[in-house]
């Protein structure tokens, strides 16, 4: 237990209060990368609204608060279960869901311990506030007599997730979970659907940056963009096959900066180092699915559902700022997941 702790209540009752500020980002964007990983769409802002403003008013950094919350892509991505470019991995690789969601979940936590690590260093320098002071600004985040029990409120997260697994279509399920939350919290529906065309507005820039992206892919594929990859990287396919996906998995996901754009290029690289025969196939799909679920928000912080719809529900978080925090954290995981891919299937 940390030296410095805070006495919430009852014996025993300790909290470090280094740890709790940035506890509070760190576990608001696991907690939205594990509802992406089965609902196959992940958004930060889903718990950022909550865990961000209360994050910040303990003493952590904006910045690295919605940029902590933005991991939550990387979970989502490559340890869930949806997401197409992953399913196709697994498909050419031939192996099943498994080890590869650890793996996925193993590299998303790295990213997000980091990110941790780096905010409790930052608050323990900044923070003046004392064990009174942070006890007093937990009040508003304790829950009240007369608010709704925590099963209640996550009724409508646990429908969505019942709705998507029966393999309804996501947007005729959040239309109706979004009539139970406002039926549930009894609100005026013409002030619903203005917060659901806000909601909409957040995401209308970054979706047609990824429609962009996409068609960035298909023109990669069509002009053979592709097969010369194949004819450079060739000599080092037949010598060192995993070490060439992790190096065009995470150029594919740096220059695209989108999971699904980049494989167009990751998964014929993929079926040429399949076709040798002689490489551990769940080594293959971490070499070619992790890196570009890291990589692809390493420049902007990703296009859709990642930082660019974090920052509007975190106070006084910039993109540049919060995206350059997240990089030596998403460097970490890059290298975590390539040292995984390696010690499984050598280089």
């Amino acid at each position: 237990m940390c030296v410095a702790s805070l006495r919430l209540s009852g014996p025993g009752a300790h909290l470090c209060y280094h740890c709790l500020p940035p506890g509070v980002a760190t576990s608001g964007g696991i907690a939205a990368g594990l509802i992406g990983a089965f609902t196959g769409f992940t958004q930060p802002a889903i718990t950022a609204v909550v865990t961000g403003p209360a994050s910040v008013k303990l003493g952590v950094d904006p910045n690295k608060s919605a940029g902590t919350h933005a991991h939550a892509g990387h979970l989502g991505n490559f340890a869930g279960f949806t997401h197409p470019t992953l399913l196709a991995v697994i498909a050419t690789t031939g192996i099943t869901f498994g080890w590869i969601n650890a793996i996925g979940l193993g590299t998303a936590l790295a990213i997000f311990l980091v990110s941790f690590l780096r905010m409790r260093g930052d608050v323990k320098d900044r923070a003046k506030q004392s064990p009174a002071e942070l006890k007093e600004a937990l009040k508003d985040f304790q829950r009240k007599d007369d608010e709704p029990a925590t099963w209640w409120v996550l009724l409508p997260f646990l429908i969505f997730i019942v709705g998507f697994a029966m393999g309804y279509p996501v947007f005729v399920v959040g239309f109706i979970v979004s009539v139970i939350v406002m039926l549930m919290a009894r609100s005026n529906p013409m002030d619903t659907e203005r917060s659901m065309l806000e909601s909409v507005q957040r995401v209308a820039v970054p979706l047609i940056a990824t429609i962009g992206f996409l068609y960035m892919s298909a023109v990669i594929g069509a002009i053979g963009i592709t097969d010369l990859l194949g004819d450079w990287f060739e000599p080092l396919i037949d010598t060192a096959p995993i070490i060439t996906l992790i190096l065009v998995s995470a150029v594919a996901g740096l220059l695209t900066q989108s999971n699904s754009a980049s494989a167009a290029i990751i998964l014929p690289m993929l079926s040429i180092v399949m076709a040798t025969g002689d490489v551990n196939p769940l080594a293959a799909a971490a070499a070619a699915a992790g890196p570009t679920a890291v990589m692809q928000y390493f420049l902007t912080g990703g296009p859709v559902a990642a930082l660019a719809t974090t920052i509007p529900v975190v106070p006084d978080s910039d993109l540049k700022l919060a995206n350059k925090f997240q990089r030596p954290s998403q460097l970490v995981g890059l290298l975590f997941v390539s040292a995984v891919a390696i010690i499984l299937g050598g280089f």
